[in-house]
C-alpha cells in the first residue's frame, strides 16, 4: 500500500457525526459534530491521559452514546488496542470483571453507575487501570473506591452539544468533598452565568455555559431549538458563540469547576427553588444510604419531594427485606423494587434527624422509597422516568399522624391550601411545613371568614403544631372574642360608580405625586426577557381582558374637592406597543433592548391622564423577544405580580385554543376596598390600633440610622445604588436552624441582627425600623390586584445587659403584636402621631427591612420554552435612607441593599452589609451573648 497519507475527503467544518440525544426533554434532537470538534476533543484526550500504542482500552459503551467516540478512535489515533465487549457483558459486573482481569486492560471510561456496579461486587483491580469517569455526578464516595484502585482517576464532563468532554479533573488523593469537574480542556472556554448572562464571581452558582472549539454545529433541521441553545452574547468585550448547558456549577477557590446538578432538576415547592441534586448529596452522606435520587412528584394537584433510596446492607432497625412490588422497564435488564414501610420506619426517622440538621425544612422529602436498584437508561445514566409513583403502600411520610376530630380535619385542610402540601397531620408544624408570617396572617383571615372567630395572629406563632392550635380554637369563646376584637365589617361591592375617594396608601403616592410629578421612583419595571414563540394578538388580548376584569388596571386619578379620586375608566385603553428589532445587527439589538428597557422604566406616569400600566413588546427574532411592563405602585404591588401572571397564563392559554375567557368573576373590586378602609377608618376598630400605635411609638427616636457621607440635601434626588450579594446555604441553614430552635420566623432573627446594627452605628438604645406588610389578611382581598401594601414600625429596645435570647424574644413579641395592628394605614398614623416633618428623610423610621415571600410565580405562556428577568442599569430610591431586600433561594439567602447615592458610598454600605453578617454569625453561634458584648463596627 501506499506509505504516504491518504488524501482528505472532507474538511473541518464538516460533519463528524450527527446522535440523538433527548436530553431532559424526552424529545430526540440531533446533534451535528463537525470534524473539526471531534479532531480538538480526542488531540486533548490523548495528550492529558497519556495514552501510547502500549495500552488497551475497554470498551462498554453502546454506539448510541457520544462517549464510544473516544473509545473508537483514541486506541486508533494512537496504535493501541481496542477491545470490544458485547452488552451481555457491559452490562454484567462479574464478566466485566473478568474482561478487566483476563486481558491486562490499561484503559477504560464508564459512568458511576456502571463503576457502582462493580463496585457492588468488591471489584479490585489486578494491574493498574486507567479510570475515566464521567456522564453524571459522581460521590466522593465512588471517587474515593476508584481512586483505590486506578493508575490515575480522571472525573470528566461535557454535554453532547460539545462533543463529549469539555472539562476533566485529575482526582490526585482521596476526598470528603464532592469531586470537582476540573477545567477546560483545550481550547475550551467555561462561564458561569445568571439569568441575564452575566459572569458570576467564585462561589457564586450560575448557568454553566461552554465556548471553544467543540461546540456543535447545532441541532439537525431545528433551527429554533439551535437559536436557543446556542447564542452569540457580548464577554469582556468580545462577542461569543456559547452552548447554554442547562446545568448548574459554580468555580471554585482554586480556579476549578462544581457541578451543582441540572437547572431542569430545579424544582419549586411552596414558593422555594430547590436543587434536587443538593438533597442528593446530603442523603448519600448517611451510612445507610448507598444511592438517591429525589424526584418532584405531584398528584391531584399536590406537588411533594419523593426520595428513593438504596440502602447499604442492613440498617439499624430494619428486619429482613421483603419486596412487595416489582416493575420492569421494556428493554432494561433490572427491576424496581420497593419494601414496606412497617421495615423501615427506624431508617425514615432517623433520616428525619439526619435531614433537619443539615438542610431547610421545604427540602425535606416529604416520603420515601426503598428499592434494591435505581432504574438507568441504556447509557447506564439514571432513569428518572422509569422511577415509580410513590403510593401508600410503598412510601413512608415522616411522622404523619391522621388528624382526629372535626376541628383538626378542617385545619388541615386549610393548611393544605395555603401551604400547598398534601397530608397534613396533626403534630406538623405549621413554620416547619413552610409557612410564614404572611401565611400565618392569610391563615388567621380563613379561619375569620370561615369560622367567625377573630384569632390573634400570636396564637399561631404559640400553638404552630396542628392539634395545639386545633385545640386552642375549640376553647375560644367565640362570642367574646368577636365582641372584644371589634370585628370590622365585611367588605362589601359598592355601587358602580366612575369616581371614588383613593385608598389610604394612593392618597399618600398622590401626595408625593403633587411634590414632584416627574419621579419615575413609584415606577414597578418588570422586563423579562422570552425565548419560544410568542402570539402576540394573544398576548395583547389577554392583557385587555386583565385590565377589563381588574378595575384597577383601567384607573387614574383626579382631585375632587382637593381630595384625590380613582376614576375608572369603562374600557381599558391599553398601551400597548410592538417594536421590531430583528433587523439590527445582533450586538446592536441587545444593545437596544437595554436602552428601552431602561429608558421605559425611568419615564414618569401621568397620574391624571395616562394608563397607569405600560406594555412594550421587543421582537428581536421569531423566537426571542422582551416584553416590558411597567405599572405604576398606586394599582399594583407584589402580591398583584402574583396574580397577574397566573390570570395572564390562563387568558393566554384560552386565545390560543380560542376559548373564551374562563376566569370567573370578582365578587368586589379594589375600589370596594378603598370605601370600606375610608368608612373603618371612622370607626371603633381604627381607633383601637390607633391607641396601641400611640403607646407603642411614643417617645421614639425621630431618626435610627447610621451617620451619612455627605449631609442631607435640602429635596432628595431618588439617585439609588443597589449592593447585592448572596448568605451561604452553610450560613442560611444555620439560620433556620436557630429558627426552628427558637420557634421563630427568619424574618424576627434578621430584624433582631439589624436593630442590633444601627443601635450600634448610631449609638442607640432605642431604635426604629420599617417594613412592609402585604396588608391582605382579609379573605375578600386574595383575588384582587392593586396597592395594598402598608408600611409597618418596629421599635426595639436594646437596653445593657439584654441577652441576645432575650432580645430576639422580644422582636418576636413586637412584631406579632404589631401584626395584630396592621391595618391601620400608616398615612393615617403620620398624620395623627405628627411627627417632626422633614422631606430629607422618611418619617418614623428610615432602614427598611423586607423579606419577600409573595409566592414565587412562574411566567408559563404557552408554547414558550423559558423566560429570565432582564437587569436594570439604573436604580432610583424611594426616599429611605436603605432599604434591604430578602430572598430565600435553594443556594442561600439573596440580598439586595438599596441605599441613597445622595447620604452614602457605596464602601461605607459594603462595611455596614459585611458587620451585619458579622452580627448573623454571632446569633446562630450563641444567643446567650450580651448584646453589648456583640462585635462593634471597625
Amino acid at each position: 500500500r501506499p506509505g504516504d497519507n491518504l488524501p482528505a475527503g472532507s474538511t473541518a467544518e464538516d460533519l463528524a457525526y450527527v446522535i440523538y440525544t433527548s436530553g431532559s426533554t424526552g424529545k430526540p434532537k440531533g446533534v451535528m459534530i463537525k470534524q473539526d470538534n471531534l479532531a480538538n476533543f480526542l488531540q486533548d484526550m490523548r495528550q492529558r491521559t497519556g495514552f501510547t500504542a502500549n495500552d488497551k482500552l475497554l470498551a462498554i459503551t453502546t454506539l448510541s452514546f457520544d462517549i464510544a467516540a473516544l473509545e473508537i478512535y483514541l486506541p486508533l489515533i494512537s496504535g493501541g488496542a481496542l477491545n470490544l465487549v458485547t452488552k451481555a457483558i457491559a452490562s454484567d459486573a462479574s464478566l466485566l470483571q473478568q474482561k478487566l482481569m483476563n486481558h491486562a486492560i490499561s484503559f477504560m471510561q464508564a459512568t458511576p453507575a456502571t463503576w457502582q456496579m462493580l463496585r457492588a461486587i468488591d471489584w479490585q483491580a489486578t494491574s493498574p487501570l486507567n479510570i475515566l469517569c464521567g456522564g453524571e455526578a459522581v460521590s466522593e464516595e465512588l471517587a474515593n473506591y476508584l481512586f483505590e484502585n486506578s493508575n490515575f482517576l480522571w472525573n470528566v464532563y461535557g454535554p453532547t452539544e460539545t462533543a463529549i468532554w469539555s472539562t476533566a479533573c485529575l482526582l490526585a488523593s482521596p476526598s470528603n468533598t464532592k469531586p470537582s469537574i476540573g477545567q477546560p480542556i483545550a481550547n475550551t472556554r467555561i462561564y458561569i452565568l445568571n439569568a441575564q448572562h452575566q459572569p458570576q464571581p467564585p462561589g457564586i452558582p450560575g448557568e454553566l455555559c461552554i465556548a471553544g472549539a467543540g461546540l456543535a454545529r447545532g441541532y439537525l433541521n431545528r433551527p429554533e431549538l439551535t437559536a436557543e441553545k446556542f447564542i452569540e452574547i457580548e464577554l469582556f468585550g468580545k462577542t461569543e458563540r456559547i452552548y447554554k448547558t442547562g446545568d448548574l456549577a459554580r468555580w471554585l477557590p482554586d480556579g476549578n469547576l462544581e457541578f451543582l446538578g441540572r437547572i431542569d432538576h430545579q424544582v419549586k415547592l411552596r414558593g422555594f427553588r430547590i436543587e434536587l441534586g443538593e438533597i442528593e448529596a446530603v442523603l448519600t452522606q448517611h451510612e445507610s444510604i448507598k444511592e438517591a435520587v429525589v424526584n418532584l412528584h405531584e398528584a391531584d394537584g399536590n406537588p411533594r419531594l419523593v426520595a428513593y433510596l438504596v440502602v447499604s446492607g442492613q440498617w439499624p432497625g430494619s428486619g429482613d427485606p421483603c419486596s412487595v412490588a416489582s416493575g420492569q422497564k421494556e428493554g432494561m435488564d433490572m427491576h424496581v423494587t420497593s419494601a414496606p414501610v412497617t421495615d423501615h420506619g427506624q431508617l425514615t426517622a432517623a433520616l428525619a434527624t439526619f435531614l433537619k440538621s443539615r438542610l431547610p425544612d421545604y427540602m425535606i422529602p416529604a416520603s420515601f422509597m426503598i428499592l434494591d436498584s435505581l432504574p438507568l437508561t441504556p447509557n447506564g445514566k439514571i432513569d428518572r422516568k422509569a422511577l415509580p409513583a410513590p403510593d401508600t403502600a410503598s412510601t413512608s411520610t415522616l411522622g404523619y399522624e391522621a388528624p382526629i376530630n372535626p376541628t383538626e380535619e378542617w385545619l388541615a385542610g386549610l393548611w393544605s391550601e395555603l401551604l400547598n402540601h398534601e397530608a397534613v397531620g396533626r403534630i406538623d408544624n405549621f413554620f416547619e411545613l413552610g409557612g410564614h408570617s404572611l401565611l400565618a396572617t392569610r391563615l388567621v383571615a380563613s379561619i375569620r371568614s370561615q369560622r367567625q372567630v377573630s384569632l390573634p395572629i400570636k396564637t399561631v406563632f404559640d400553638h404552630p403544631q396542628l392539634a395545639a392550635l386545633a385545640e386552642a380554637l375549640d376553647r375560644l369563646d367565640t362570642r367574646r372574642v368577636n365582641d372584644e376584637a371589634g370585628n370590622a365589617p365585611q367588605i362589601l361591592p359598592h355601587a358602580r360608580i366612575k369616581a371614588i375617594q383613593a385608598s389610604s396608601v394612593q392618597a399618600g403616592l398622590w401626595f408625593l405625586y403633587q411634590l414632584d410629578s416627574m419621579t419615575p421612583v413609584y415606577n414597578i419595571a418588570l422586563p423579562l426577557l422570552l425565548h419560544g414563540p410568542l402570539d402576540a394578538n394573544a398576548l395583547r388580548w389577554s392583557l385587555s381582558e386583565l385590565c377589563q376584569r381588574h378595575e384597577i388596571l383601567r384607573t387614574t386619578f383626579i382631585s375632587i374637592a382637593g381630595l384625590p379620586h380613582q376614576y375608572i375608566h369603562d374600557r381599558a385603553d391599553l398601551n400597548f406597543t410592538v417594536i421590531d428589532l430583528g433587523q439590527l445587527p445582533l450586538e446592536a439589538r441587545q444593545a437596544e433592548a437595554q436602552r428601552l428597557v431602561d429608558e421605559d422604566a425611568l419615564t414618569p406616569f401621568d397620574l391624571v391622564a395616562d394608563p397607569l400600566l405600560r406594555v412594550k413588546l421587543l421582537r428581536l427574532a421569531t423566537d426571542r423577544h422582551v416584553l416590558i411592563l411597567t405599572i405604576h405602585h398606586s394599582i399594583f404591588d407584589g402580591w398583584s405580580l402574583h396574580l397577574f401572571f397566573r390570570e395572564l397564563a390562563v387568558l393566554y392559554a384560552a386565545y390560543i385554543t380560542d376559548q373564551p375567557n374562563p376566569l370567573p368573576p370578582l365578587a368586589i373590586q379594589y375600589k370596594d376596598f378603598a370605601h370600606w378602609q375610608r368608612h373603618w377608618l371612622q370607626g371603633e376598630e381604627a381607633q383601637r390600633h390607633l391607641a396601641y400605635w400611640r403607646r407603642e411609638l411614643q417617645g421614639a427616636p425621630a431618626l435610627s440610622t447610621i451617620a451619612t457621607d455627605r449631609p442631607r440635601p435640602p429635596l432628595p434626588s431618588h439617585r439609588g445604588l443597589m449592593h447585592s450579594f448572596t448568605i451561604p446555604l452553610p450560613m442560611a441553614q444555620r439560620l433556620n436552624s436557630l429558627c426552628t430552635a427558637t420557634g421563630v420566623t427568619l424574618f424576627a432573627v434578621l430584624q433582631t441582627a439589624l436593630s442590633v446594627l444601627i443601635g450600634q452605628y448610631a449609638q442607640q438604645e432605642d431604635v426604629v425600623l420599617g417594613s412592609l406588610v402585604a396588608n391582605r389578611n382579609r379573605s375578600e382581598t386574595e383575588p384582587l390586584m392593586g396597592c395594598f401594601i402598608n408600611p409597618f414600625a418596629l421599635r426595639v429596645r436594646l437596653g445593657r445587659g439584654l441577652s441576645l435570647r432575650s432580645l430576639l424574644s422580644n422582636v418576636l413579641e413586637n412584631l406579632l403584636h404589631g401584626y395584630e395592628h396592621q391595618d391601620l394605614p400608616f398615612e393615617y398614623l403620620v398624620k395623627a402621631l405628627q411627627p417632626v416633618r422633614s422631606l430629607q428623610h422618611w418619617p418614623i423610621f428610615q432602614v427598611v427591612l423586607i423579606l419577600e415571600n409573595i409566592p414565587d410565580e412562574s411566567f408559563a405562556l404557552s408554547g414558550l420554552t423559558g423566560w429570565e428577568d432582564m437587569p436594570l442599569k439604573h436604580h432610583v430610591s424611594d426616599g429611605t435612607d436603605m432599604t434591604i431586600f430578602v430572598f430565600e433561594k435553594a443556594h442561600g439567602i439573596e440580598i439586595g441593599w438599596e441605599y441613597n447615592l445622595d447620604l452614602f458610598d457605596t464602601t461605607t454600605i459594603e462595611q455596614v452589609a459585611a458587620h451585619w453578617l458579622t452580627l448573623l454569625e454571632s446569633m446562630a453561634d450563641n444567643l446567650e451573648q450580651r448584646v453589648d458584648d456583640l462585635p462593634l463596627p471597625g
